[in-house]
This record gives C-alpha cells, sequence and structure tokens, in this order.
C-alpha cells in the first residue's frame, strides 16, 4: 500500500529549491519578479503533482468490474467501424499511386 511520505520528501526538497532560488536569484532590477516566477511555479507544479498522487492514493469512486467490459466491447467496435469507413471511402488509386484517394 503507498503511504502519504511521498508528499512530505517531494515537499522539502521543493522547500529546498525554493530557498536556493531565493538566495541565488541574481541582483537586478528585476530580482523580485525572477525570484516571484521560481517559487510559484515551484508551488504551482508541487501542488498538482500532490494533488494527483493524492487522488490515486486515495480515489473518490472504485472502478466497477461490469462496465470495464461494456467499454472495452463499445470502444472496439467503434475502432472496427472506423476503419471500415476509412476502408470504403478510399479508391483502388491509392495502391498504384494515381491520383486522389477520397471518393467525392
Amino acid at each position: 500500500m503507498a503511504s502519504i511520505l511521498p508528499v512530505f520528501f517531494i515537499l522539502a526538497i521543493v522547500i529546498a529549491l525554493m530557498t536556493c532560488a531565493a538566495v541565488f536569484t541574481p541582483k537586478g532590477p528585476q530580482q523580485a519578479v525572477i525570484r516571484t516566477a521560481i517559487m510559484l511555479t515551484l508551488a504551482s507544479c508541487y501542488l498538482m503533482w500532490m494533488v494527483t498522487y493524492l487522488a490515486q492514493l486515495h480515489p473518490l469512486m472504485s472502478p466497477r468490474a461490469r462496465n470495464i467490459q461494456h467499454f472495452a466491447t463499445l470502444a472496439l467496435t467503434l475502432n472496427v467501424y472506423h476503419h471500415h469507413r476509412l476502408a470504403t471511402h478510399l479508391r483502388p488509386s491509392i495502391v498504384h499511386g494515381g491520383g486522389s484517394n477520397l471518393v467525392e
């Protein structure tokens, strides 16, 4: 079973990177903007990763086995239908390499 420890481990890494961004940002008129942009980027990436990780760790709904077969059959049917439609709209000239491929 997965644990919540990776959330805190990655948080420590992000905080360390934010500290490095605050300390090592070059001096200049845009120092505050650069520092803020780097820190907001790190915070946003961490929050997105954390929400995704926790959503997989504790899903709101569990998958139902009865729907899996239905969706697999539906996907296979649509895929076969799509390929049949493509095959009927192509002329034999595509094999011989001449003219337009689509039937008007």
